[in-house]
């Protein structure tokens, strides 16, 4: 993990960033988290399958999900790159992608940003919004329990 300086184009500073695998950027003291969007998401799970990938398997991968071409695929690559979320080393033929990004930091960021954005950061509203929309089996009642019960002794 290395402390290195990045240009922030809205404001024209420099601001130090934490390349990491929790890979948030701090700015006067506050951690900004990286938004990934639909699009990114789908290339990001194929590389969290497998890495590395090519441009070329990457667009294999989704085309016929998405109907992407190459050129559209290098678009997110290189938006992904600028955001630190990904990096590449140059291959024999071809650039070979890697994730910076851990899956489930990842995870827990986009939960909180849906938390946020969605029930303002009300995790019990959430929860039982949840719970009412969804039929629930016998083994996922108890499996909420264990959990609630392990919870509630923290």
């Amino acid at each position: 993990m290395g402390i290195q300086m990045s240009t922030y184009r809205k404001w024209k500073v420099r601001i130090p960033y934490l390349h990491s695998y929790n890979h948030r950027m701090a700015q006067r003291g506050r951690e900004i988290m990286i938004k990934i969007s639909d699009a990114e998401w789908k290339i990001m799970n194929v590389l969290w399958e497998e890495q590395p990938r090519t441009m070329m398997q990457i667009t294999k991968e989704l085309q016929e999900e998405t109907g992407w071409t190459k050129h559209t695929v290098m678009t997110y690559l290189k938006r992904m790159e600028s955001k630190k979320i990904i990096h590449y080393v140059e291959g024999e033929k071809a650039k070979l992608y890697y994730t910076d990004l851990d899956r489930k930091e990842a995870v827990i960021q986009e939960e909180q940003n849906f938390l946020n954005r969605v029930f303002k950061g009300n995790r019990g509203l959430m929860m039982t919004t949840m719970l009412e929309q969804e039929k629930l089996t016998d083994e996922d009642i108890d499996e909420l329990i264990r959990i609630l019960e392990k919870r509630k002794g923290e």
